[in-house]
This record gives structure tokens, C-alpha cells and sequence, in this order.
């Protein structure tokens, strides 16, 4: 019966493993989808420093008739 009793705390010590395990998983996979969309976000806003960083460009070109910085 001892060994009966042994076999089922193994077992629920292995299921109560598992479940840790199964956490630590889920919250990895957060932890990713979090980190592509920071990612993702990083690209646009780089895309719009870019698209600001032309438009200022046209602007002085517009205003001084010459690139910026130009002599």
C-alpha cells in the first residue's frame, strides 16, 4: 500500500511539475507576442522618423531653393 501511496504522490508531484512547466511556457509565448509587437511598432515608427526626415528635407529645399546644408 506504501508503494501504491508513493507511485500517487509521484504522480501528482509530476502533473503539479507539468503544470508549472505549462505557466512558464504560456507565459513565454506572452512574453514573444509582446516583444513582436514592440518590434512590429519599432518598424513603423522608424518608417514614420524616415518619412518626416524626407519631408523636412523637401520642405528646406522648398524654402532655401538647395539641399539643407548645401552652399
Amino acid at each position: 500500500m506504501d508503494n501504491l501511496n508513493e507511485k500517487f504522490a509521484n504522480k501528482e508531484e509530476i502533473l503539479d511539475n507539468l503544470r508549472a512547466i505549462r505557466n512558464l511556457l504560456s507565459g513565454g509565448e506572452n512574453t514573444l507576442q509582446q516583444q513582436t509587437a514592440l518590434w512590429q511598432e519599432s518598424q513603423l515608427l522608424e518608417e514614420q522618423i524616415q518619412a518626416l526626415i524626407m519631408q523636412n528635407a523637401r520642405i528646406a529645399m522648398d524654402q532655401h531653393g538647395r539641399p539643407c546644408g548645401g552652399a
